[in-house]
């Protein structure tokens, strides 16, 4: 069904102020047979909106409710607020760290070498030359020209060691929360998380080439804020 702007604006009921400084003003509606809130701002890029606004103003929708602030957020939704957080974090560094599509199957290939060969690089035989060739490949190469194999074990080990880091951190970051009683109990889980993900972030940039930022401090109203 094609979108009736009219039909919309003559729908909307329950005026009442939006924001505690009487600005703005949101409405109950209907859209696609769904209720809806709709907000007329005094800036609002839309005419229509505008209009609504004034149009309210003038008591053409009649009396304008008192605001009413928004409940405070639970303890459950902060503890979700914060997981979901802390998770786009690590997949903001997992995303950082993982050899890009030029690199990634040498980089596959030389973590089967590593982790077969007791997380060092293979010194003699065939498989140090593959792995030589692999390191070339990634792109680490020795002043002779050839591939720096040390530099390609530790990337390995780095990363993969990085990995399993974000993974506990989260993981212990969901169980502090989920022991949680209080806003200060989530922030003290997600200060210690952010500790430990610093210190991926130094770990891993000591041996990789790619460089990992530091993520930005997680600031949660009602958690740390």
């Amino acid at each position: 069904m094609a979108f009736n702007l009219p039909n919309f604006l003559a729908g909307l009921t329950n005026p009442r102020w939006a924001d505690v400084d009487h600005t703005a003003v949101a409405f109950d509606a209907t859209l696609n047979g769904q209720s809806v809130a709709f907000v007329a701002h005094p800036n609002d890029v839309e005419a229509h909106g505008q209009k609504v606004l004034a149009d309210a103003l003038a008591g053409a929708y009649g009396t304008i409710g008192a605001y009413v602030a928004p409940s405070p957020p639970t303890q459950a939704q902060l503890a979700a607020q914060v997981v979901a957080a802390a998770s786009a974090v690590c997949d903001a560094i997992v995303g950082a760290i993982e050899p890009d599509a030029t690199h990634a199957t040498a980089f596959a290939n030389a973590a089967s070498i590593v982790n077969g060969n007791g997380g060092a690089a293979p010194t003699a035989g065939p498989m140090a030359a593959r792995f030589a060739n692999l390191a070339l490949a990634y792109g680490l190469r020795k002043s002779d020209g050839s591939g720096d194999v040390v530099a390609l074990a530790a990337v390995v080990v780095a990363l993969q060691g990085a990995s399993l880091d974000l993974s506990n951190a989260l993981l212990a970051l969901q169980g502090a929360v989920a022991a949680a009683t209080t806003a200060g109990d989530l922030a003290a889980a997600l200060a210690t998380f952010e500790t430990a993900i610093a210190a991926v972030a130094t770990e891993v940039n000591a041996v990789v080439p790619r460089q990992v930022a530091a993520p930005p401090a997680i600031v949660i109203a009602g958690v740390n804020a």
